[in-house]
């Protein structure tokens, strides 16, 4: 039998407005399976912007399926929110979609290397900034960056190899999953 470790990663709730603006209302304390977040604030925006201009080295841009949708509606868009369509199970969403659901769906999407799955609850906005493989020495290395916008996801990660890096930032902060258990 394969020794590799899956874990629980995320399990999230964030409150309130979308907008990152508003820098004097002191950050909610939220956690990550019982984890604080990395970082808050400005050093979460650093931690994020550092790793968005370092992608890994000859990564391999790879693309999110839709495994299911549980209820309600739910929708996608390509060009920063500018336009919306009906998301459908088997929709391909690439690096820099968008993805909510209304107040009664739930979607399922199969991240492979990247994940493997990430669950999104009912009344969530999700962007995939980064979803990429790459090599790292003798093996693969993955290279996620998800923006949890508003509302709340559940995923399983595998236990990743050294060099990889998985950010999920939120209103109040970035966690780096870095493969402990969480």
């Amino acid at each position: 039998m394969k020794a590799e470790a899956t874990f629980l990663v995320v399990c999230l709730v964030l409150c309130g407005c979308a907008s990152r603006k508003q820098a004097s209302i002191a950050p909610r304390v939220w956690s990550f399976s019982g984890h604080s977040p990395t970082a808050f604030g400005s050093d979460a925006e650093e931690i994020w912007r550092q790793h968005l201009g370092n992608p890994v080295a000859g990564g391999t841009k790879r693309r999110a399926i839709v495994r299911s949708l549980r209820e309600g509606n739910a929708s996608f868009s390509i060009d920063g929110g500018d336009t919306w369509k009906k998301l459908r199970v088997g929709a391909l969403l690439r690096e820099n979609s968008s993805i909510r659901t209304d107040s009664a769906a739930t979607v399922v999407l199969f991240l492979a290397e990247n994940g493997p799955v990430m669950r999104l609850s009912p009344d969530t906005e999700v962007r995939i900034e980064r979803l990429r493989l790459g090599s790292f020495g003798a093996g693969e290395v993955v290279d996620t960056m998800i923006d949890l916008r508003k509302g709340r996801i559940l995923g399983n990660v595998k236990k990743m190899p050294t060099g990889s890096s998985y950010l999920i930032r939120g209103q109040a902060g970035v966690i780096q999953i870095r493969g402990t258990a969480l």
